[in-house]
C-alpha cells in the first residue's frame, strides 16, 4: 500500500469525522451572526456620517437662504445703493466662511434696466477669494440668447434650489492651480416670479477630511460620491475626480449604484475591492438637503475579514474543543506515523535547511527507492540544484552585473520568470532614470537662464541701448553661440524698418548692415512671418565667425521673432559651431517673449512721458478758456434768472441766448420738442429733429448708464446740471451744456431747456 493511501485510511478520515461534525456546524452557526451583526452596525455607522455631511450642506443651504431673503428685500431699492448693500453682504459672507472660495449673484438683466425688454440677459457679480484678497468681478452674460445648459438656466425654469455636479476650476491662470469645487444655488422670487440666483462655491476638501475620519472598523475606509457619479473622496487620491462606473463599472452594471442614487436610495453589497483586493462589505447612504432633487451618497468599504472577525474568534474556540479529540487522535497518528515517517527523517531535514536559506548542492538525498519517497528525493535534488543557479544568478544581479544569464525551467516556473522579469524591470529602470538625469538637467538648465537674464530684464529697463546690450551679451554666452545680434522693429516716416541695435562678436560688415527691411534675407523674414528659423546648413557668405584662426562659416543658425500679446518687436540671431537641441530652442523662445514684453514697458513709457507733456499744455489752456467761459456763464446765469420772473422776459433772454448759443427744449421724458438753431456755429445741431430722444444721440447713455440716469433723476427733481461735452476727433470742439428745468404756472417741470456754449469760441 503506498504512503498517501495509508495517510486516507488512518489519519484524513478521522480528521475529517470529528473536526467536520465538531467545529463546522458550531463556526457556521456563529459566522451568520456574526456577519449579520457587523452589517447592521457597518449600515448604522455610514447612517451617521450622511447625517452629517447633510448637516454641513443644510448648513450652507441656510446661509444661502439667508443671503436669498436679503436680495428679495432690497430688490425695490435704487440699483446702485442695492449694488452697494449686497456686495456688501457678499463680502462678509466669504469673511465669515473660510470654505467659500466664491459667492455669487445674478439678476434678471430686466430687473435692473427696465428699457431691457428681452427675456434673457442677466447682471452678474462674483465675489472672489484671491490670495488673501476679496476681489469682485461684475459681466453681463447672456445678453445673445439663453444659455440652455446653464445653472443659472436650469434655475430659472426649475425654480428649485440646485446642487451642482463638482468640477475643477482654475482660479489662477498663471500658476495653473485646479480646485476640485462644487456650487449650490437658491432662485430669488418674488411673488413667484424669478428675478435672480444666488449662490456659493464651496471646497470639497471638508468632505473629504470627514471621510478620512470614517473608519469604524480595521482596515475599513470611506468614500463619497456626487449625483453624476463623480467620486469627490476617496484614500485613493488618484480616484478622485474620477467617476464610479469608469472604477466600478462591475458594481454599477450588477448593482444600479448611480440610478440608486439619483433616487435617494440606502442599500449596500458584497463585491471585491479594487484597492485592497479583498471581497467588501459596502454600505450607501444618500446625503440630500432643501428642496434638491439631485441627491449625492457616502459609502462606507469593510471587508468581509474584519467583518468576520468575531466569527473567527467563535471559531477558535471551536478549534479549542476540537484539540481535545485532537489529543485522542494523536495517540493513533504516532503509532501509525512510525510506520511511515523513518524513511522522511533524511528528506524532512534537508528541507528544514532549505527552510532556513541553507542550500548546500554537496548534501542530496540518496534513496533508490522508487515509491513515492523515491520521488520527493528526486524533486528535493533537483530543487537543490534549481535554487543554487537562482542564488548564483541573483547575486549577479545584485552586483549590478544585468547580463547575467538565467534559464527557467519551463514557462510555469514562476521562481524563474520572476528573476527574468525581475532583470527586465531592472534594465528599463536603469534606463529611465538615465533619461530623467538628463531631462532634470534641461530643466535646471533652462531655469537658471530665464532666472539671470530676468533679472537683466528687470535692472536695464529704461534705456534700450543699454539694456539691449546687456541682454545679448548674456543670451549669446549662456547658449554657448560665437555671434550673436538683437534687432529691433523701428518707423521712420511712417514706414517700418528692421535695425541692429546690438551685438556680440559681429564683424564690421555685419555691423554696418544695420538697417534691414521686413522681409529681407533671413532676420527680415523671421520678423514678417512671425516665425523661428533653425538651420544647419548655413548658406556661405551669410556670416563668418572671426577668431585667430581666421573665418569660419557657423555650423548653425538661431533666429527667434520677439513677440508679445501678438505684436512683433523684433529679432534675435546666435550663430555657433554647435548644433542646439529643441530644449535651447524653445528656452530662445521664452527669453525672446520675455525681451518683447521688457521693450514694449520701454515703449510704452516713452510714449506716456511725451503724452503726459502734451497733456500738461493742454490742461493749462483748457483751464484758462473754462475760466473765460465760467466768467461768461455767470453773466448767462444771471440773464437766466431775471428771465425766469416772468414768462415773456424768459422768451426774450431766450431769443438772445439763441443768437450765440444753441439752445435745445426737452420734455420731461428727454424728447426734442423745440430748437433754436439760429446760431450756425453749431453744426451738430442739423443732426437733430423735433421727437428725437436725448438717449438716441448721447454717448454717455450707452459708456455710463447709471451716470445717466441720475443725470436726468436730478433734472426732473428740479435741479440745474452742467457738463463739458467734446465733439470731433482732431479739431476738438469744447461745448459747455447747461440744463434748467422750466416750472408752469401750476409750479410743476413743463419743461427743460439746454444751453450750448462753445468754450473754443468764446470771445470775452
Amino acid at each position: 500500500m503506498k504512503i498517501k493511501h495509508k495517510i486516507y485510511l488512518y489519519i484524513i478520515s478521522i480528521i475529517i469525522i470529528v473536526f467536520v461534525i465538531s467545529i463546522g456546524i458550531i463556526s457556521n452557526n456563529y459566522r451568520k451572526m456574526s456577519l449579520k451583526d457587523a452589517r447592521k452596525l457597518t449600515d448604522s455607522y455610514i447612517r451617521q456620517s450622511s447625517n452629517l455631511a447633510k448637516s454641513k450642506l443644510n448648513h450652507d443651504y441656510g446661509i444661502i437662504k439667508g443671503f436669498e431673503n436679503a436680495f428679495s428685500g432690497i430688490s425695490n431699492i435704487n440699483f446702485k445703493q442695492r449694488e452697494k448693500m449686497y456686495h456688501n453682504i457678499l463680502r462678509k459672507g466669504l469673511l465669515k466662511n473660510a470654505q467659500y472660495l466664491s459667492i455669487w449673484v445674478s439678476w434678471e438683466l430686466s430687473e435692473i434696466d427696465s428699457t431691457w425688454k428681452k427675456p434673457y440677459g442677466r447682471y452678474r457679480t462674483s465675489a472672489i477669494k484671491e490670495y488673501g484678497e476679496i476681489k469682485f468681478y461684475i459681466d453681463t452674460p447672456e445678453t445673445t440668447g439663453h444659455s440652455y445648459g446653464s445653472i443659472y438656466y436650469k434655475s430659472k425654469i426649475s425654480r428649485k434650489d440646485l446642487l451642482v455636479d463638482p468640477y475643477y476650476y482654475v482660479y489662477n491662470k498663471e500658476k495653473g492651480d485646479s480646485i476640485l469645487e462644487a456650487s449650490l444655488g437658491v432662485p430669488i422670487l418674488e411673488k413667484d416670479k424669478f428675478i435672480g440666483l444666488i449662490g456659493i462655491d464651496v471646497t470639497l476638501d471638508w468632505f473629504d477630511n470627514l471621510t478620512e475620519k470614517i473608519k469604524p472598523f480595521d482596515n475599513s475606509y470611506s468614500f463619497m460620491i456626487s449625483n453624476n457619479g463623480m467620486i469627490i473622496s476617496h484614500p485613493n487620491k488618484k480616484n478622485i475626480g474620477k467617476f464610479y462606473q469608469e472604477i466600478f463599472k462591475d458594481n454599477d452594471d450588477k448593482y444600479e449604484v448611480l440610478n440608486k442614487i439619483n433616487n435617494g436610495e440606502y442599500f449596500s453589497f458584497n463585491s471585491t475591492d479594487t484597492l485592497t483586493n479583498s471581497l467588501v462589505y459596502t454600505s450607501f447612504a444618500p446625503i440630500t438637503f432643501g428642496s434638491v432633487s439631485t441627491p449625492w451618497a457616502i459609502a462606507l468599504v469593510v471587508p468581509d475579514s474584519i467583518i468576520m472577525e468575531k466569527a473567527y474568534r467563535n471559531f477558535n474556540i471551536s478549534l479549542f474543543v476540537g484539540f481535545i479529540g485532537l489529543i485522542i487522535l494523536s495517540i493513533l497518528i504516532i503509532f501509525i506515523s512510525q510506520m511511515i515517517t523513518n524513511p522522511l527523517i533524511q528528506t524532512t531535514q534537508i528541507l528544514k535547511d532549505m527552510d532556513s536559506g541553507l542550500i548546500d548542492k554537496e548534501r542530496k538525498i540518496k534513496i533508490k527507492s522508487k515509491d513515492e519517497i523515491g520521488e520527493m528525493a528526486n524533486s528535493v535534488n533537483n530543487l537543490i540544484d534549481t535554487l543554487n543557479n537562482t542564488v548564483n544568478f541573483a547575486r549577479r544581479i545584485g552586483k549590478g552585473d544585468l547580463s547575467a544569464e538565467y534559464k527557467a525551467l519551463s514557462k510555469n516556473d514562476e521562481l524563474g520568470n520572476a528573476l527574468l522579469e525581475m532583470r527586465k524591470n531592472l534594465i528599463q529602470a536603469k534606463k529611465i532614470e538615465q533619461e530623467r538625469k538628463i531631462e532634470r538637467k534641461k530643466y535646471n538648465w533652462r531655469q537658471k537662464g530665464i532666472a539671470n537674464i530676468g533679472e537683466l530684464l528687470r535692472l536695464y529697463s529704461d534705456d534700450i541701448g543699454d539694456f539691449s546690450q546687456k541682454i545679448i551679451n548674456s543670451l549669446t554666452k549662456y547658449m554657448k553661440a560665437s555671434q550673436g545680434g538683437l534687432y529691433i522693429i523701428d518707423e521712420k516716416d511712417g514706414k517700418k524698418y528692421i535695425e541692429l541695435i546690438a551685438s556680440y562678436a559681429y564683424d564690421k560688415k555685419r555691423r554696418l548692415q544695420s538697417i534691414i527691411e521686413i522681409g529681407e534675407n533671413l532676420i527680415g523674414r523671421c520678423v514678417q512671418e512671425k516665425e523661428t528659423i533653425y538651420i544647419t546648413n548655413v548658406p556661405e557668405g551669410y556670416t563668418y565667425i572671426t577668431s585667430g584662426l581666421g573665418e569660419n562659416t557657423p555650423d548653425s543658425i538661431l533666429i527667434v521673432p520677439l513677440i508679445f500679446e501678438h505684436e512683433i518687436y523684433g529679432a534675435v540671431e546666435l550663430a555657433s559651431f554647435n548644433k542646439y537641441e529643441q530644449f535651447e530652442i524653445e528656452f530662445t523662445k521664452i527669453i525672446g517673449e520675455r525681451i518683447a514684453s521688457s521693450i514694449s514697458n520701454i515703449k510704452r513709457n516713452t510714449n506716456a512721458s511725451k503724452l503726459l507733456e502734451q497733456s500738461r499744455r493742454q490742461s493749462i489752456e483748457l483751464s484758462r478758456k473754462e475760466k473765460e467761459s465760467n466768467e461768461y456763464i455767470n453773466k448767462l446765469q444771471q440773464a437766466r434768472e431775471k428771465a425766469l420772473s416772468k414768462e415773456a422776459e424768459s422768451v426774450g433772454v431766450l431769443d438772445a441766448i439763441s443768437a450765440f448759443a444753441s439752445v435745445i427744449h426737452y420734455d420731461t421724458l428727454g424728447n426734442i420738442i423745440k430748437i433754436d438753431n439760429n446760431n450756425i456755429q453749431f453744426d451738430y445741431l442739423n443732426e437733430l429733429e423735433i421727437g428725437k430722444n436725448h438717449k438716441e444721440f448721447d454717448m454717455a447713455y450707452e459708456n455710463n448708464p447709471e451716470w445717466y440716469y441720475k443725470f436726468w433723476l436730478d433734472l426732473k427733481n428740479g435741479k440745474t446740471r452742467q457738463r463739458m461735452l467734446r465733439l470731433g476727433y482732431k479739431d476738438e470742439e469744447l461745448i459747455k451744456e447747461i440744463y434748467t428745468p422750466i416750472y408752469s404756472k401750476s409750479g410743476e417741470i413743463d419743461k427743460i431747456i439746454c444751453i450750448g456754449i462753445s468754450v473754443n469760441k468764446i470771445n470775452l
